[in-house]
């Protein structure tokens, strides 16, 4: 019977993406900023990850790939087959943390990224002396940059006390408390969010416009508000009729808007 629990199973099942669409034209690997340092290019892990191999599923989840990858997505927007592999290995890196796989090499890549969310988790901002000390407490890189901090200090560039956000517990930063319904409301009113797609690649601020609207829609039901919804979006590229709308309404060619009403 065949093992159903093989990572590319596992990947497709929870992302949607299909390693087996790859055949190895390496256009993700030669476009990749960070792959002469990694130990496997893209293209690579998506070939281990077709061989639907236990081993090879392991030296994924060890590797330093997956955590030096930029998401920057040049990668798929130079496969001729869109394979999504930012997202893949955003699942990848989950994976690797659960099975407790994270390799010697990727450890300060995962320290760094604990050490900045808990900057931002108990001070609702980067607070830089906080990063450094979570850091070199989980590296036990002690005596690393140390003659750059009196030269930081004098010219302004680190402060020894942190900036808070105010109302923080209220802001319900990495909060999981429900959502409060907001005060006032009367039907007709307009209730709008604003966001900003960002100037990048045309799949990049599609695919956040696409999550920005099923948020808002999701907020919108769980408050039972916003039957109307009405997303306008736009982002640099090609413009059809709604995107076209979008950047006349914004002060930004790349502006866009969701509008809710009752």
């Amino acid at each position: 019977m065949e093992n159903e629990n093989y990572m590319a199973d596992e990947v497709r099942g929870n992302t949607g993406v299909n390693v087996a669409r790859c055949y190895q034209c390496g256009k993700c690997s030669a476009g990749c900023a960070t792959a002469p340092e990694m130990d496997y290019p893209p293209s690579l892990v998506l070939r281990m990850l077709q061989t639907r191999s236990e081993e090879n599923d392991r030296k994924v989840l060890g590797s330093n790939t997956i955590w030096l990858c930029l998401n920057c997505e040049n990668c798929i927007a130079r496969c001729p087959q869109q394979i999504d592999i930012p997202r893949m290995m955003d699942y990848l890196r989950e994976e690797s943390l659960r099975a407790g796989c994270v390799g010697e090499k990727a450890k300060p890549v995962v320290a760094f990224h604990r050490a900045f969310l808990d900057s931002v988790k108990y001070t609702g901002r980067l607070y830089e002396v906080g990063l450094i000390a979570g850091f070199k407490a989980r590296t036990m890189r002690l005596a690393q940059d140390l003659p750059l901090v009196p030269d930081m200090l004098a010219k302004g560039k680190l402060s020894l006390l942190p900036e808070q956000v105010k109302n923080k517990r209220r802001s319900g930063i990495f909060s999981t408390r429900p959502v409060k319904p907001v005060k006032n409301f009367k039907p007709g009113m307009q209730m709008k969010i604003g966001f900003y797609p960002g100037c990048s690649l045309k799949g990049t601020s599609r695919e956040y416009n696409e999550s920005v609207a099923a948020l808002a829609k999701a907020f919108f039901a769980r408050t039972g508000r916003g039957a109307g919804l009405e997303l306008l979006r736009g982002h640099c590229g090609p413009l059809d009729e709604p995107d076209a709308r979008a950047v006349a309404a914004g002060p930004h060619p790349c502006a866009g808007r969701t509008t809710g009403t009752r």
